[in-house]
């Protein structure tokens, strides 16, 4: 007879299911454990708890998948076409005509206090109606999961950093849609939560919104992998891309042969422009690339090819756009 643990089919059974669809890559112990703390009445031992896991992954053996015709069906057959688990997020749109700010890299608390100033002056002159944030607006150096120096390690003045920016930033542009995208470096945070801290993942306060007070300051979130659309301008951070560009002599180009549509990212620090008009109907597609507002020459990368700057986008009517790149050099925007 097959053999199946206490509660596996049942209760237990969907509640592993429902654990492993949260966590996926969450190891087979790490699970157990996980469920034993959670549902103690259910899952009396980590071994029982393994069993289930085992079993709603398909690693208990073909019988614990045969029903009582005999005939073997995966965990949550059913006759009809199984429902796909792909989800996109749909993207963040601003459409107002008008000016947009976009701040890319600012690595908070590791910024450069001049070029941010400067860029943030060019903003108060332009007035846009929208600044977005375009990831790595936090560094997350403290929780980085490669070395760093202990010293250096404060992830509670980092936290302390990011509100005062934010609040700061609040207070210069009181009407303005502010939009915070995360970027590779705000995913340190939930890499950190999910590794350390598994069973704050869900919890209010745990959140990077609740830790740097969005709410108070009336902070638009956009997710790590959510694109945004600034009229007919595609706006991401640029870690989204596929990996194999870590280090592009013109990064816009490299932006252009992974997108191919007007798009504009942050991400590699450098200033660059590519425009393709190919094609018999000379379709014209641009790509660019910002500067950051962080340290030039942070201890693990002090010689590279990297600008601060920032762009403006003019949103016209019918979504059509004028995009502007600007460099910062010594305080002086260019």
């Amino acid at each position: 007879m097959p053999h199946h643990p206490p509660n596996a089919i049942g209760v237990g059974q969907r509640k592993a299911v429902a654990l492993l669809k949260r966590f996926p890559d969450m190891p087979n112990l790490t699970a157990a454990k996980r469920l034993v703390k959670l549902y103690p009445a259910t899952f009396t031992s980590i071994d029982q708890a393994r069993s289930v896991v085992r079993w709603a992954r398909g690693a208990a053996g073909p019988e614990s998948r045969k029903n009582k015709t005999g005939v073997k069906r995966p965990l949550g057959w059913q006759q009809a076409l199984p429902k796909s688990k792909i989800k996109h997020l749909a993207a963040a749109v601003v459409n107002k005509p008008g000016k947009v700010l976009i701040l890319s890299d600012i690595h908070l608390p590791y910024h450069d206090a001049v070029a941010v100033e400067a860029a943030l002056k060019y903003g108060e002159k332009i007035e846009p109606h929208t600044i977005i944030l375009n990831g790595d607006t936090m560094d997350f150096y403290g929780i980085s999961r490669y070395q760093t120096d202990p010293d250096k390690r404060d992830l509670k003045g980092e936290i302390q950093t990011g509100r005062e920016f934010l609040v700061h930033l609040r207070e210069r542009f009181p009407e303005a849609r502010i939009m915070f995208k995360w970027g590779n470096h705000e995913d340190r945070w939930a890499a950190y939560i999910a590794n350390h801290a598994a069973d704050l993942a869900d919890l209010d306060f745990a959140q990077l919104s609740s830790v740097l007070k969005f709410k108070e300051s009336g902070i638009e979130e956009v997710a790590s992998r959510q694109f945004i659309k600034v009229g007919r301008l595609l706006v991401v951070h640029g870690h989204e891309l596929p990996k194999g560009i870590a280090t592009p002599v013109c990064a816009a180009k490299r932006l252009f042969d992974r997108i191919r549509q007007s798009s504009v990212a942050g991400h590699w620090h450098q200033i660059s422009e590519f425009t393709d008009a190919s094609g018999y109907d000379k379709r014209v597609v641009s790509c660019w690339t910002v500067g950051t507002l962080g340290d030039l020459a942070p201890d693990y990368a002090p010689l590279n090819n990297w600008s601060c700057g920032f762009g403006v986008v003019e949103v016209q009517e019918r979504g059509e756009f004028k995009f502007e790149n600007h460099r910062i050099i010594k305080g002086v925007v260019y």
